[in-house]
């Protein structure tokens, strides 16, 4: 991009808060999707819905202000917890195809 570094750092700001945004919608349609009947069927997948979007959240925090607050090895940390449910669930349905 031919943006001086500081258009990039607001522009990645922002971004980062309409991500925000939706992932703060996502948590709001799982918390009703909680109170629906058959909730107790779809326990695990929700389960792990609420946990990456709750991972992804204080990262999201983190990125959207001027200076950050989380250090590098929280940042890691955080954003593996998706990234490990996701290749559980690779690797399970793999093993049910085989």
């Amino acid at each position: 991009m031919s943006w001086e570094p500081a258009k990039q750092g607001s522009a990645m700001r922002w971004s980062s808060r309409f991500w925000g945004v939706f992932v703060g919608i996502e948590l709001g349609k799982l918390a009703f999707e909680a109170t629906q009947d058959g909730a107790r069927t779809r326990a695990p997948d929700w389960r792990k819905s609420v946990a990456r979007y709750m991972a992804w959240s204080p990262l999201i925090a983190n990125w959207s202000s001027e200076k950050g607050f989380l250090s590098e090895m929280a940042i890691g940390l955080l954003a593996c917890v998706p990234s490990v449910i996701q290749m559980n669930d690779l690797w399970k349905s793999t093993a049910a195809t085989a």
